[in-house]
């Protein structure tokens, strides 16, 4: 059975693409069949997975709810760009407007759940990369997911964005009741820095009764910086780098959970 999970947090910068490729890589490394979908009008993780021009790409996320809302879904394969070593569904601006029209569209919430249902048997994991703000196309997303994975860093304006997104969740469970939360993943993470490790432990006292916080944190590199503009995830481009180190400890936690 296919499990879906958003990387998802309203607050950007906190490592949502990053987190997205580097967990994909590493489960595919665990033998896993994953799935990427880029789901931020930015298309980061297309970027990232080196394409450039995302306005020329045809057959992206947008064109997939598209599709969906007029009854016209192509051949699931026709929307997975296999160039890179992950699979994944590319994103553009046209997200952007797709998030407009979802308005008017009846059950809106339910496009990308009903979009993604011809993969879950193609794939073990999918994996969403959301756009950093509370919009119809996050909305879809958590709604099409059975379990999110929150990125934060270990900074106070974090750990503030992280109490505004846990109400959304609440809300979006109307929607979407077996949503679960993985769990916390701190991202960029300075183990010298005293501040970082009182953020760390604030939300951990915060939330730990009812969320988990992954122990596995990622530290801040600048091998990370520089894979993103290789086009290839941390763990193919430098595999004994800390970070990639961390995503592989981070992927056998999310295995765990099941």
């Amino acid at each position: 059975m296919s499990k879906v999970i958003a990387v998802a947090n309203q607050k950007g910068g906190v490592g949502k693409t990053t987190t997205a490729i580097s967990l994909g890589s590493a489960l595919m490394k665990e033998g896993k069949r994953v799935l990427l979908i880029d789901f931020d009008p930015q298309g980061s993780l297309t970027i990232c997975l080196g394409i450039h021009d995302t306005d020329a790409l045809e057959y992206t996320s947008a064109a997939l709810l598209v599709d969906s809302i007029n009854e016209d879904t192509k051949e699931p394969q026709r929307y997975i760009n296999e160039e890179h070593s992950i699979p994944f569904i590319a994103g553009n601006l046209m997200l952007s407007s797709v998030d407009v029209q979802l308005v008017n569209v009846i059950g809106r919430e339910m496009v990308l759940k009903e979009s993604l249902e011809p993969f879950l048997a193609m794939f073990d994991y999918i994996i969403i990369d959301c756009m950093p703000s509370l919009g119809m196309l996050t909305i879809n997303a958590l709604t099409a997911a059975d379990s999110v994975i929150i990125p934060v860093q270990a900074h106070f304006l974090s750990a503030k964005g992280l109490e505004e997104f846990s109400s959304t969740l609440r809300k979006v469970k109307k929607i979407n009741p077996t949503l679960t939360i993985d769990g916390i993943l701190f991202t960029m993470y300075n183990k010298q820095l005293n501040f970082s490790k009182e953020v760390v432990q604030a939300i951990k006292d915060t939330y730990g009764e009812s969320i988990r916080v992954f122990e596995t944190m990622i530290p801040n590199s600048v091998r990370a910086v520089e894979s993103t503009a290789v086009g290839k995830p941390i763990i193919e481009y430098c595999p004994y780098n800390p970070v990639a180190i961390a995503y592989q400890d981070f992927a056998k936690e999310v295995l765990n959970i099941g």
